[in-house]
């Protein structure tokens, strides 16, 4: 926790504060990933480690992980930002920009829900992440080349949000399916520690891409106090498209894991034998 959060003060404060090449910046760097590599080395020596190691290789835990915290951490990052956007180019209200956000927050658990049932009833159950994080990363693309209206960028924001929330139960089954039934809760804690990390750093780094581009004293997300309607729609448009292009080529990170991941046969529910009575 100590390296991360470190690393995370390095994407709030570089640029701005700071410049990135100061030696703050590279020494806070460097302490990260001293303190990384000091956790590894420790974790790989304990006896009782707080994150087994053994348990994030072979086959299926890294892709999963990582196709899983490139979910989360997309959708946060982007649900976190594009507030900002909607004020600044649509010259929507903060409530108005709230609800803008429900397509990308409600329909990828209807990507969830199709991606749960497709595994009940599909021997290749990761297919269906497969193609949705290939269409999430499609739509992504799609948003960083093309300017479109309010309701067609929504449209698309939903299509982006179905694909993308496929990813969630493949990668979560996947993944207590890849363990014996008694690291299932150590396995799961893991990923849940990924994933929060994951979507913290997304959310740093989507907001460095908009200081880089619109410079150090534009309101970022919690902080609008009027100024938004200050930026101009043009500047804000090209420098979401950094934005929309991180967010593409981690869905695209995400489609490539789960293609590489070995899909092992799903494990069925443990059946007690019967117990006879005894004489």
């Amino acid at each position: 926790m100590a390296s991360a959060v470190v690393f995370m003060l390095v994407l709030t404060w570089g640029g701005t504060i700071y410049p990135w090449l100061s030696p703050t910046v590279l020494s806070m760097t460097g302490a990260a990933v001293a303190m990384a590599v000091a956790f590894v080395w420790y974790a790989r020596r304990a006896d009782e480690p707080f994150l087994p190691l053994p348990l994030l290789g072979g086959t299926v835990a890294p892709f999963a992980l990582t196709a899983g915290g490139c979910a989360l951490g997309a959708i946060t990052g982007l649900t976190v930002q594009l507030p900002l956007y909607y004020e600044s180019v649509y010259h929507l209200s903060a409530s108005e920009a709230g609800l803008a956000l429900i397509p990308l927050a409600a329909i990828s658990t209807c990507g969830a829900a199709i991606a749960g049932r497709t595994m009940a009833r599909s021997k290749h159950y990761k297919r269906v992440a497969v193609v949705g994080t290939s269409w999430a990363a499609l739509c992504g693309l799609a948003l960083t080349l093309t300017t479109l209206p309010l309701w067609a960028l929504l449209m698309l924001m939903a299509a982006f949000a179905l694909g993308l929330g496929t990813t969630f139960p493949v990668c979560v089954v996947s993944l207590q399916n890849s363990v014996a039934r008694a690291q299932v809760g150590t396995i799961t804690g893991a990923m849940n520690f990924f994933r929060s990390l994951m979507s913290s750093f997304t959310v740093a780094a989507f907001a460095a891409i908009l200081l880089i581009s619109l410079g150090a004293d534009i309101p970022l997300a919690g902080e609008h106090h009027g100024a938004v309607s200050a930026i101009p729609a043009a500047d804000m448009m090209a420098a979401f498209r950094y934005v929309f292009g991180a967010a593409t080529a981690m869905m695209g990170c995400a489609a490539l894991c789960l293609i590489v991941m070995e899909e092992r046969p799903l494990a069925g529910p443990t059946i007690a034998q019967p117990v006879e009575m005894a004489e």
